[in-house]
Order: structure tokens, then sequence, then C-alpha cells
């Protein structure tokens, strides 16, 4: 019976032209070296060294072993080291892509928090619009996706071990120095007559707007665009306007008491956020690593997002 012994040591008695060779390198008794030779010589049935005067070298059914051989030892030893970074997390490299909201104010931090435990992991962030987000985890160019999850959408993630992690209100901000609210709480018409920034492409304006005409009210004032959710808060810091965006994004400068959430009468928006799984990861959930990167973005987004505050509609 053909053994994987067998084939190290022919490749050993390969590389170093002669039996005591092999022997010396893989710690063996050079009577050992010609046992595993003989057996593996009557499993193929010929001859597989010559004995020359420079030492043994491979015939032509040898030479044909020894391709054989070098495949077996080089794909085994790669499916050691795979599974070795498998169940230790190290070397492994994880892709995760995101809305741009949470691919800047959320993944970051947990980010850095996982690498400083698991300093052989490498984790890459990339954001995009959520329907890019959902084919790169389909495809699997992405491991995890996370994105706000709306309910048409359940649909298009069926398959990607989609899991709903919670409520991350749209919330209306504006500047606590310099605010345009007169009062605790506004009518949703109030807003057709105040000047809006906004992320440019950014569909959360459109949402607003979709609501205030579902209700009956006329659309938004043209926004102020910019390129970058850090221009859009600059903005709103310099009294420019206000801003729709998710709590998460603005949730330093609401803690800090830089921004004020302005309150709707009868409109609140909340978006139920998920995260998702790429095919070829899926198996490795029951694996050490990627069951401990994907519990901790869980756990850790949870707390980031934490869930929308009470309060009336």
């Amino acid at each position: 019976m053909l053994s994987f012994h067998q084939l190290q040591v022919l490749c050993a008695v390969a590389e170093h032209g002669s039996f005591k060779g092999a022997a010396d390198a893989l710690a063996l008794s050079q009577p050992a070296v010609s046992a595993a030779i003989r057996h593996l010589r009557e499993y193929v049935g010929v001859d597989l060294f010559a004995r020359e005067v420079h030492g043994a070298v491979l015939t032509e059914a040898g030479r044909a072993v020894h391709r054989y051989a070098t495949d077996v030892l080089a794909a085994t030893n790669a499916l050691q080291r795979e599974i070795q970074d498998i169940s230790t997390g190290d070397r492994d490299h994880f892709r995760l892509a995101a809305t741009l909201a949470y691919a800047s104010y959320v993944l970051p931090t947990l980010v850095a928090q996982y690498h400083l435990s698991h300093p052989a992991t490498r984790i890459s962030v990339t954001s995009a619009p959520i329907p890019e987000v959902v084919e790169s985890v389909r495809s699997s160019k992405a491991d995890v996706g996370l994105f706000p999850l709306q309910r048409w959408q359940r649909e298009s993630v069926r398959g990607l071990g989609i899991i709903a992690l919670d409520i991350d209100e749209l919330v209306v901000v504006e500047s606590s120095i310099h605010p345009f609210s007169t009062g605790p709480r506004l009518a949703a018409s109030e807003l057709t007559a105040l000047p809006f920034v906004n992320l440019t492409d950014s569909p959360d304006l459109i949402v607003l707007n979709r609501d205030l005409a579902d209700d009956g009210i006329g659309e938004l004032m043209p926004p102020v665009e910019l390129a970058s959710w850090a221009g859009v808060k600059d903005a709103v810091r310099a009294g420019v306007g206000l801003a729709v965006l998710p709590r998460s994004v603005a949730q330093r400068e609401l803690q800090n008491g830089e921004f004020r959430v302005v309150s709707i009468e009868g409109y609140r928006h909340l978006n139920e956020l998920g995260m998702i799984c790429s095919p070829r990861r899926q198996g490795e959930l029951a694996s050490a690593s990627f069951r401990d990167l994907w519990d901790f973005l869980a756990s850790g987004i949870r707390q980031a997002i934490g869930s929308a505050p009470e309060g009336p509609l």
C-alpha cells in the first residue's frame, strides 16, 4: 500500500542522491530508508532508482512517481498550514465590506480592538453601496458584509447567513451652537424651509424626502453636497445646515454635546442593521478563528450602535 512516509523517503533520496543522505535528513536509519523504497518499488512494480557512480538516480518511472510525490507533499503541507491558520486565526486575511457610514464610524474601532488581541490576523475594510456589498459577499470577494437591512433586501441575501444586529436610527442633527430649530420639536412641514447638508450620493436625505412626500409634505431645500461624512459634520458644526444621517455616524458629537437631534413630530425612521457571511466562509463558522471574528463583530456592532432610544413618534 502506498504511504505518505514512502513518498517522503523517495523525495529525500532524489534530493540528496543517496540513501545515506536521505536517512540523515529524515533522522532515520539507512535500513529504514531502504525498506521504504523497497516497499514502494513493490507497489509500482518497477525500479525507481538506478545506482550509478555518483549515487542513486531516478529512473524514468521514478521521475513519474517523484512528480506525483512532490505534488502530494506540497498539497499536504498546504492543507496542514490552512488547517493551522483556520484553527488559530494566525496569518488569516478577513475582508469586510460595509456601507460608508459603518465602514467609517463603526468597523475601524472594532477592527483595531480585534487586531490588538489577534496581531497575526489581517483584516481589510472596504466601503460600497448596498448592492455592491451584497454582491462582493455573494462572490466571496468579501467575507462579511454590513449594511442597513430593508425588507426587500432579505430576499436578495438569502443563503448568506444573515443575522439582524440592532437598530440604527436615522436622525436629523444640527449644531448645538448654531441651531436652526426654535423649540424642542419641529413639525415635519417646517423642515422644508431649513437648509441641509448631505453626503454626495447618500440615500439618507432621499429617504427623508420620500417619507415626507408620503405625508403630503413638499421636498426639502436642495442640500449642500459634500464628499465625506467628516465634511458633512464639519459643515453642520459650522452652522451651514442640518444633516440626515445614521445616529452611529454622529454618536461622538451627540455625546459630547456638539450636535443635538432635531425631534420631528410624528416621524422616526429606524434602520435594522444586518450582517451577512460569504459562502466560502460559512463552513468556517464552526472553526475557531472565523467564528471568533464573527461573534466579536456581532457583539461589538450591537454595543456600538445600541438600540434606538425610547421616545414618542
